[in-house]
């Protein structure tokens, strides 16, 4: 789970927000920009929460 969150922090959120930012330019489409750092920003906050999900099970 370590090696997920240094993956989604250091590379799939900064790509994210800069897709982003070319979408606010009108370069790529909004929208999917959106669900794409909305995704990355959630899966990265779900590796947080999915360890303690299976605690003492």
């Amino acid at each position: 789970m370590k090696y997920i969150r240094l993956i989604l922090l250091i590379v799939l959120i900064p790509s994210a927000f800069i897709y982003h930012l070319f979408a606010l330019m009108e370069i790529y489409p909004v929208t999917l920009s959106s669900i794409m750092l909305f995704a990355a920003i959630t899966a990265f906050l779900w590796t947080f929460y999915q360890p303690r999900r299976f605690k003492g099970k």
